[in-house]
């Protein structure tokens, strides 16, 4: 195929605005307990462009809004392993990706979070963004997706 520069140009151009598009229009549910930390959350993905759907600061919260507003990614900083395995399954339900963000590696919360993505702490702004990208252009999670670096 024979392609000028200048229509490579308009191809990336036309890739960037589909991929942008995409996220504005997947909600994202952000569930954090710490209050702080999930506002700064909220702010990081806002100025990336994503679309929040709302902010819940438990896991009760979160599933609540999620079976109402039924998001397109939940993005969540829990603790106790049996919180993010509940949110997990949820989410699984939900057909959404979970990225989530832990200084606790997933293989030692349990096997079967096929749907989950994982961020370690410290959270980098770019690591957050990369991660929630390959959950809302379906990258489907497996265990080399799964990060298991704190």
């Amino acid at each position: 195929m024979d392609c000028t520069e200048d229509d490579v140009r308009a191809l990336i151009s036309a890739a960037t605005q589909s991929m942008n598009q995409a996220k504005s229009d997947a909600e994202i549910l952000i569930v954090g307990e710490h209050q702080p930390a999930a506002d700064a959350l909220r702010r990081m993905l806002d100025n990336f462009g994503y679309a929040i759907s709302d902010v819940a600061h438990s896991l009760q919260d979160a599933l609540a809004i999620a079976a109402e507003r039924r998001p397109g990614v939940v993005v969540a900083d829990l603790r106790g392993q049996h919180a993010i395995q509940r949110l997990a399954a949820f989410a699984k339900s939900l057909e959404a990706p979970l990225v989530y963000i832990s200084s606790t590696p997933l293989k030692t919360l349990a096997d079967d979070l096929d749907n989950v993505l994982h961020v370690g702490k410290p959270i980098e702004a770019r690591d957050i963004k990369a991660t929630i990208d390959r959950a809302l252009f379906g990258e489907k999670p497996d265990s080399a997706s799964r990060s298991s670096a704190a």
